[in-house]
């Protein structure tokens, strides 16, 4: 939970997003109904140009994702320009979104206008014209701070944002791919012979991977990159993974899933989209768990299923916390138990 001021909230948003979001509207759900300070509890966003051709569509999936506790109150952000002249979006055009979440129960609204998320960019109510300001350096806001001192990444813009998702050249995934499947067809002899030990000494080296990856070091080895993504295979290891052994080692494993990613053939990048999403709702980071979810929204894979409908529903990070870890340490235990070793978490 974050408690800012207006000011603070929007020069917030680039480093709560990831990015400073152009042309675009955003969902701020609050936990206090008053202007002085606020409880943040959830953000979404979503190009403006979509939510103005079909407000009901999309207030419908942001209105599901700002979360799943109670919503006090919703600031309204409508970010940028509809037209060449770099003009906000005239009361007309943005009546149906409030209209639409009044119409939804969503009675304390304050609908803003903001031309850019940079320094002295001027806001406004649209409700309240006198209710107004200028934007503080979102540079120098608590959120950023907060979020380099968690080693985040601010990018320059969605597009920067949606580049790290960016896979493999097809010759580097096409030279892997025989490797991953030889890989997983191993894995599914252990899972056929009950080989509980196999397949957690495959969680072990998962957990040896992510304690490299938190020094910077990904893996570059052919063969080791196959094996790691072809562990993918079993579900009782991806289980395993699903809440890392620290909450230091969140962002770590979130860079491995997202290394294995790129090379990854298409089933098991899926699973690995599915382990990133889990991370980053660990973190709260709702635009990397969405951006990681959209990667798998076609998989038929359960888990990565849930996962993905988790990200898209704002489920609570406390409750899933609790529910992957738990995941997470019952399924190192069977695998250790069988194996006869007792020390898994």
């Amino acid at each position: 939970m974050v408690t800012l001021s207006v000011d603070g909230l929007l020069a917030g948003v680039p480093a709560l997003v990831g990015f400073p979001p152009e042309d675009s509207l955003l969902l701020v759900s609050l936990g206090t109904p008053d202007r002085e300070g606020y409880t943040l509890d959830g953000i979404a966003r979503m190009d403006l140009r979509d939510v103005l051709a079909d407000p009901a569509r999309a207030l419908t999936l942001m209105t599901a994702r700002v979360g799943d506790t109670p919503i006090h109150r919703l600031i309204v952000v409508v970010a940028g320009s509809t037209g060449p002249e770099g003009d906000p979006p005239s009361p007309e055009a943005v009546a149906p979104i409030s209209l639409w979440l009044n119409d939804h129960g969503f009675g304390a609204v304050d609908l803003l206008h903001l031309s850019r998320f940079s320094a002295g960019a001027r806001w406004f109510c649209y409700d309240d014209p006198g209710w107004s300001g200028t934007l503080s350096d979102p540079r120098a806001s608590i959120c950023a701070s907060a979020a380099a001192a968690q080693g985040q990444v601010i990018f320059g813009s969605h597009r920067e944002f949606l580049a790290q998702f960016t896979p493999a050249s097809l010759a580097d995934r096409a030279r892997v791919a025989p490797l991953v499947l030889a890989a997983a067809r191993a894995v599914r002899t252990e899972e056929a012979e009950d080989n509980r030990a196999a397949l957690l000494a495959r969680v072990r080296r998962l957990d040896h991977a992510i304690a490299q990856a938190r020094s910077g070091r990904l893996p570059v080895d052919d063969h080791t990159i196959a094996d790691l993504i072809g562990a993918c295979a079993s579900l009782p290891v991806r289980a395993a993974m699903l809440a890392p052994p620290n909450d230091e080692l969140a962002r770590a494993a979130e860079a491995l899933w997202l290394a294995l990613w790129k090379l990854a053939p298409p089933v098991f990048a899926e699973r690995l989209a599915g382990l990133i999403v889990a991370h980053a709702l660990l973190r709260g980071d709702g635009a990397v768990a969405n951006a990681a979810g959209d990667l798998a929204v076609a998989t038929h894979d359960l888990l990565t299923r849930l996962l993905v409908r988790a990200s898209r529903v704002g489920a609570d990070a406390q409750n899933l916390s609790v529910a992957f870890t738990t995941a997470a340490r019952d399924a190192r235990a069977l695998l250790a138990k069988s194996a006869g070793d007792a020390s898994a978490r």
